[in-house]
């Protein structure tokens, strides 16, 4: 016992003690600085390598810099080499990391003001100016030090193994609730710092409430957006907030800065406001789009692989982290499409019968561009103890491209790839729907590079309100489907019964893209 006893004091000792730039504590830490900005070097750079860097706003990112720089040098780090970073994905997220400040182009267009703007930042600098990564990195190895050791103690004063593995097991639950409330404490400690900081580049730290509020607006949105994707129902746990959930709840947030620094007069618009919104007019929004391809109210685009396509009326695409996802709220219908690599000279009715070898009533098609089949088979899915069970029909269409004879492609560039829309229906349902599944097949066409080429991202649009306008006549103009008002009121901060004021400016999106189909 006085050998683990001994160990224990040792690997304590191993530890050293720092004092704390930003909150003027001492902290136990496990790394230099040196060290620990090589982390967030090698942190960054790989989220560099998944996401990309944006580029196309060139304007955009100068400004984003400019504010940044400023920001860190505000901070009790300012000594410290720092990049700042715009990602070109449409996650809602910043994150800092040691030496970098990072910002997902996605959350962006969310933001109301520059002072939102900066608060995000600010939130995200202090947690680097506070050391939290040194910290949780120093509490997780001091916490697993101690929690063997305890292990071992019980093991060596019981012979009950049993009981030295519950008290292990429970221990291991116990830390990682541990540093999940150590987290949570960081986030409490950032947001307070993140005042500070505002007040010393100059913006009004009650500010910080607007950008709580935003955090407030899309988290219900996407609970709307789970609801519609799922007949209404309510997520089964929360999808945001949990035991182990670093983040507080949006609402406790804005109550902390309301206790800190006071409440702003009803009606507040920041002056800083405009400036913002001129910096992200035109800025793209989604997902990456040469990656993932572009989704408009009902026409799907694909510039890498020169596709153009309409869903049937009534199908609202959305992507949902990994992937797109087409649904029909009211007749509970799907709809999925994607590229399936094949050899040159492969057949494309054999292709889609090996695919789907349970396929019936397969019949070819004449598309302009494209040899194509479709069939239809039952829709099943796999359920209790492993049997099948049937939920609909399936119609499948599968694309193979012809030799294209356009004069600005290079010849034999085509035929190895095969393409697949896929609708799937309950089967009360289906024979209403099959025709409109047709027209969507017989919609694909092949576009030329030039047109190709012209393929752009969704776009943030700065509408000033005109008398007349409402939030309802505005949303309209969003290619967000049945979800257009939800999405109107979390893209402009606006609450359920909050109306929109003539002379105001306001984000829209728009599908530039129409033009290619006119």
């Amino acid at each position: 016992m006085k050998y683990l006893l001994s160990t224990f004091m040792l690997t304590l000792a191993l530890f050293g003690c720092a004092k704390n730039p930003a909150t003027g504590g001492v902290d136990m830490v496990f790394m230099t600085e040196e060290e620990e900005f090589e982390i967030g070097h090698d942190v960054a750079r790989n989220a560099i390598k998944t996401h990309g860097l944006y580029k196309e706003n060139d304007a955009f990112v100068k400004y984003y810099k400019e504010i940044s720089r400023n920001l860190v040098d505000v901070t009790e780090r300012a000594e410290m080499p720092f990049e700042f970073i715009v990602l070109d994905s449409g996650q809602f997220n910043a994150w800092a990391t040691p030496g970098y400040i990072n910002i997902y182009r996605g959350i962006i267009p969310f933001m109301n003001s520059e002072s939102e703007f900066a608060a995000v930042m600010a939130h995200e600098a202090g947690h680097v100016a506070a050391r939290h990564t040194v910290r949780k990195d120093a509490a997780r190895k001091a916490g697993s030090a101690l929690l063997f050791v305890g292990a071992a103690l019980i093991g060596a004063n019981t012979d009950n193994k049993a009981v030295a593995y519950g008290a292990l097991g429970a221990g291991l639950f116990a830390t990682q609730v541990g540093f999940a409330k150590y987290s949570r404490a960081y986030e409490d400690e950032a947001d307070e710092l993140a005042l500070r900081y505002m007040r010393s580049m100059g913006y009004d730290p009650k500010e910080a409430v607007g950008m709580y509020q935003t955090m407030g607006y899309y988290n219900d949105l996407r609970t709307t957006i789970y609801k519609y994707f799922n007949d209404g129902e309510e997520p089964k746990e929360s999808m945001y907030y949990d035991l182990l959930a670093s983040h507080p709840n949006p609402d406790d947030r804005v109550e902390q800065v309301i206790k800190r620094e006071g409440s702003l007069p009803q009606g507040y618009v920041s002056e800083n406001r405009d400036r913002f919104l001129a910096k992200i007019d035109g800025m793209a929004f989604g997902p990456n789009f040469r990656q993932y391809g572009v989704v408009g109210e009902r026409n799907l685009y694909n510039p890498d692989n020169r596709m153009v396509g309409t869903l049937p009326e009534g199908f609202l695409t959305m992507y949902m982290g990994d992937g797109w996802r087409s649904y029909n709220n009211v007749y509970k219908a799907e709809a999925s499409f994607y590229k399936k690599r094949v050899s040159k000279g492969e057949d494309p009715e054999e292709t889609l019968r090996v695919m789907y070898p349970k396929l019936r009533q397969l019949q070819k098609l004449e598309l302009d561009g494209f040899e194509a089949y479709t069939g239809t088979q039952k829709w099943v899915k796999r359920g209790t103890w492993g049997k099948l069970e049937t939920l609909g029909m399936q119609r499948v269409f599968g694309f193979k491209v012809l030799q294209d004879k356009r004069d600005d492609v290079e010849k034999g560039s085509s035929g190895r790839d095969f393409y697949i829309l896929s609708f799937f229906t309950p089967e009360e349902h289906f024979e209403n729907l099959d025709q409109q599944f047709f027209k969507s097949a017989e919609s694909f066409q092949r576009l030329s590079r030039k047109d190709a080429d012209r393929i752009e991202p969704l776009r943030v649009k700065i509408y000033t309100v005109q008398k007349g306008d409402t939030v309802k006549s505005l949303a309209a103009k969003l290619p967000f489907g049945d979800l257009k008002e939800s999405w109107f009121r979390a893209l402009n901060g606006l609450g359920q019964y909050d109306a929109v004021k003539v002379g105001h400016k306001v984000k829209l999106i728009v599908d530039p893209n129409l033009k290619i189909l006119q």
